[in-house]
């Protein structure tokens, strides 16, 4: 009687273990391919597609027709579920030619294998596509609207002409070389080679690299944004780290909390206001013969500027916290200095570096209201 109630509990165990469990639940697969064609496109209309759970790409070409290529595979625990949700995803729902939509599946246990290609007209005003749990990649030779919404995918554009809109939510993008490009992200990294004119919006971002930008904005919280080469850069945000390696242009940084922010080689101009909490390092390029440097409104935070030994500019100092300029204040260096006063805000001083005179085209004015520390030093 033992040995017979043993055999009956080993396999009780063996049939609600785990693994026998899974064994006994293997995913059913149902595939499908196809097309949908809409022939001559209005110009002026705007293509819409509504995408889940699969790649999307779009291919830009000269003819005057849509054509949607599906191919769908569906894994389910049966094969009629894997079935009836494949049925859902080839129903694509299509208004007026212009607008394509899959319907969502709420079933954590089905998977998917799916793509869609998408032939576009060059000609038609504006695209916008959205995909969820997916990726996104954009063709060249469109010039006109694109919007991207991409959560939980990437995004990957190697080349436009277009004035491209993108928000990547929890993924990553790569954008090769765009004229304008509108990019807001939130928990996604990712690299800019290129674009002419860039706006970006940031939270969250661990590495956020642009290479090049004529013209830039930054609205950033939490992130940490590298920059090559700008040409016009405007930056505001909080908690977050910008870092440029060369700046040949005006540069006006506004509203920064708790920041750091690097310029390596600054060839331009730079105007800082209100920034609190935060360090500001710069190093002008000895390339840079007439640097102007204006910073003000400053609340706790750091400053540090690094100079040419043989630059000729005029420096004014003013902050309540410690005032260094210890390689500018020796006699070696042909300097005509006020001597530092005291006030009630503190401590100021003015010097002439390698001139004479005042210099009004290059100038470097720091004033620190609040606690924190200037330094000027030369190399």
């Amino acid at each position: 009687m033992r040995n017979i109630i043993k055999s009956i509990l080993l396999a009780l165990f063996v049939l609600l273990s785990p693994n026998f469990i899974h064994a006994s639940k293997k995913a059913l697969m149902a595939k499908k391919s196809g097309e949908i064609r809409i022939k001559d496109v209005s110009p002026h209309k705007t293509l819409t597609l509504r995408y889940n759970y699969g790649e999307m790409e779009l291919v830009f070409w000269d003819k005057n027709e849509i054509v949607l290529k599906y191919d769908e595979c569906v894994r389910a625990s049966s094969q009629k579920r894997a079935d009836e949700i494949l049925q859902q995803r080839i129903a694509i729902k299509s208004i007026e030619g212009h607008y394509f939509k899959v319907g969502k599946v709420d079933d954590s246990s089905v998977s998917f294998n799916s793509k869609w290609t998408v032939y576009v007209p060059s000609y038609i005003s504006s695209v916008a596509a959205s995909n969820s749990f997916g990726n996104i990649t954009v063709g060249k030779g469109f010039p006109g609207l694109i919007r991207i919404d991409v959560k939980n995918g990437d995004v990957n554009i190697p080349e436009t002409k277009a004035m491209c809109v993108v928000e990547v939510t929890h993924g990553n993008f790569y954008v090769g070389n765009a004229a304008y490009l509108n990019m807001t992200t939130k928990h996604a990294n990712g690299t800019i080679a290129f674009a002419q004119t860039l706006k970006v919006q940031a939270e969250h971002a661990d590495l956020y690299k642009i290479d090049k930008a004529d013209i830039m904005t930054i609205n950033s919280k939490h992130s940490k944004i590298k920059v090559g080469n700008v040409g016009q850069l405007s930056s505001q945000g909080s908690y977050s780290t910008l870092e440029v390696n060369e700046l040949s242009g005006l540069a006006n940084i506004r509203d920064m909390q708790h920041s750091t922010i690097e310029m390596d080689k600054f060839l331009g101009r730079l105007d800082a206001t209100d920034l609190s909490y935060s360090k500001l390092n710069i190093t002008i390029s000895k390339y840079n013969h007439t640097p102007f440097i204006m910073v003000t409104d400053l609340d706790y935070t750091d400053v540090k500027v690094k100079l040419p030994a043989s630059l000729r500019t005029s420096t004014y100092v003013n902050g309540k916290g410690a005032c260094k300029s210890t390689s500018l204040c020796t006699a070696k260096n042909k300097l005509k200095s006020s001597a530092p006063w005291s006030s009630p805000n503190g401590v100021s001083t003015h010097v002439f570096k390698n001139t004479e005179s005042f210099t009004p085209n290059s100038l470097i004015d720091i004033n620190n209201e609040s606690y924190g520390t200037i330094l000027i030093e030369e190399y």
